[in-house]
C-alpha cells in the first residue's frame, strides 16, 4: 500500500510541476514554496532549502581567491552517476575551481568509459579503471576499497602530499573547500605519540543514521581528507572474502535478517563489524596505535580529540545523490531515558576539543540502548 501511495503521489507531483514549468519557472518555484508553507503549518516544524546549480557553467567563482594545490590530489571514487551527467559536472566544477590540482576519477571498467575519457580530456583528469573484486564484502566494503586504494596509488605516482577521497555521487558545492581543509591541518595538529599518523585525518562523522556521538567509531566512510600516508593507511585493509552480494536487494535482505539487528540488540551490536564506517575506523586504529580499539565511547572520543578533526554536510555544502538531501546535523531528541542524537560536526567536535564537552561514563548506556528504543526516539 505504501509503494502505491509513494508511486501514484510522485506521479501527480510530476505532473504538476511540469505544467507550471511550463508556463513559467518562476510559477513552478512558488508553487513549490507554497507547498513547503502548507507543510510548516500541518506538520509543526520549519522548512528550509536551497537551490543549487546542477551544471558547472551556472557555478561561478572568483579565481582570485583559489590557491594552486599542485600537491593535492582530489581522488573520486565508485561508479559513474550518469544522471544528469553528475559525475562528469562535478568534476567539471573542481576544475573551474582549482585550475592545478590533481583529479582522479578511479571507477570500474566498462564499454561506456571511452566516451567519458573523451568527455574528460580536456579537463587534465587522470582516468584509473579497475577490475571488480572476486567478491563484494560486507557493504560492498571491497569494492570502496579497490577503486579508493588504486586511486590513491595513483596520486602517489604524482608525487601529492594530500588527498581528498570523495565519492562519484557526491559534489561538495561550498567554495573553497582545499582552503578549508588545509587550515584545519595547519592550525589543529595530532597529539605527540599518540597514533602513528603525520598529520589528523579529517572526516565527517554523522549526519546520516541520527546522532553518531554515541555510536563508537561510526565515522562516516565517504570522505576524508588528510596526509596521503595518513589516508592510504585508513584504507589499506584485508578483502572481506565471507560475503559476496550479486544486487542491493541481497545486501539489504540480509542485513535485514541479521539477529545483530534485531529489536532485542544493543545499538552499537549494530554496527560493529557489519558497518564499513566501524571495519576502516577500527583498522585505522589498528594500524596507527600499539593497542586495539576497546569499544567504548570514551575511547572513540579521544581518538577523536587526539587524531581526527570531524566536519558536517553543512560545512561543506555537501550534496548526495544517495539520499533524500535532509539535514541530519542538528537533528536531535532528549526524553526522559536521555536518547540523544547528536552529531560531532565541527562545532560539536571543536567543544571536545577544547575541553567544553567532557565525556561522562553515563554516555557508554547510549551505545548498549536497545535498538527499538533508538529507532523508535528517532
Amino acid at each position: 500500500m505504501k509503494k502505491i501511495f509513494k508511486v501514484i503521489w510522485n506521479f501527480c507531483s510530476m505532473v504538476k510541476y511540469k505544467f507550471l514549468n511550463l508556463l513559467s519557472k518562476k510559477i513552478a518555484r512558488k508553487a513549490f514554496l507554497y507547498d513547503a508553507a502548507n507543510q510548516e503549518k500541518y506538520l509543526n516544524c520549519y522548512i528550509t532549502f536551497n537551490y543549487r546549480a546542477r551544471n558547472a557553467e551556472y557555478i561561478h567563482c572568483n579565481n582570485n581567491f583559489f590557491n594552486d594545490y599542485k600537491n593535492v590530489a582530489i581522488v573520486i571514487q565508485g561508479p559513474i552517476a550518469a544522471k544528469d551527467n553528475f559525475t562528469i559536472e562535478t568534476i567539471k566544477y573542481y576544475r573551474k575551481m582549482y585550475k592545478n590540482i590533481v583529479i582522479i576519477l578511479t571507477t570500474w571498467k566498462d564499454d561506456n568509459n571511452k566516451s567519458i575519457k573523451e568527455e574528460l580530456k580536456d579537463l587534465n583528469v587522470y582516468f584509473v579503471e579497475n577490475c571488480p573484486p572476486e567478491k563484494s564484502g560486507l557493504g560492498n566494503i571491497n569494492y570502496q576499497t579497490i577503486s579508493t586504494i588504486n586511486g590513491i596509488k595513483k596520486a602517489e605516482e604524482l608525487k601529492v602530499e594530500y588527498v581528498l577521497k570523495t565519492r562519484t555521487d557526491q559534489r561538495i558545492y561550498r567554495p573553497l573547500f582545499i582552503e578549508f581543509f588545509m587550515s584545519l591541518l595547519k592550525n589543529f595538529k595530532p597529539k605527540k605519540d599518540y597514533l602513528n599518523q603525520k598529520e589528523r585525518v579529517i572526516g565527517i562523522a554523522g549526519g546520516i543514521i541520527g546522532g553518531t556521538m554515541f555510536i563508537p567509531y561510526f565515522v562516516s566512510d565517504f570522505l576524508f581528507f588528510g596526509n596521503i600516508s595518513d589516508i592510504k593507511k585508513y584504507f589499506t585493509i584485508e578483502p572481506d572474502l565471507k560475503y559476496d552480494f550479486k544486487s542491493k536487494q541481497e545486501l539489504y535482505k540480509y542485513l535485514k535478517d541479521l539477529p545483530e539487528r534485531n529489536n532485542s540488540f544493543a545499538l552499537f551490536e549494530c554496527v560493529d563489524g557489519i558497518s564499513p564506517e566501524v571495519i576502516y575506523f577500527k583498522n585505522y586504529i589498528n594500524n596507527t596505535r600499539s593497542y586495539p580499539p576497546d569499544n567504548t565511547i570514551a575511547d572513540y572520543w579521544e581518538i577523536l580529540k587526539n587524531s581526527f578533526i570531524c566536519i558536517s554536510f553543512n560545512d561543506l555544502d555537501l550534496i548526495w545523490l544517495k539520499n533524500y538531501q535532509i539535514n541530519n546535523d542538528y537533528l536531535f531528541k532528549d526524553n526522559d531515558k536521555k536518547t540523544l542524537f547528536y552529531n560531532f560536526d565541527f562545532q560539536n567536535w571543536l567543544s571536545l576539543y577544547s575541553d567544553n564537552i567532557k565525556y561522562n561514563p553515563i554516555f557508554e548506556e547510549y551505545s548498549k540502548m536497545n535498538i527499538k528504543e533508538y529507532k523508535a526516539e528517532g
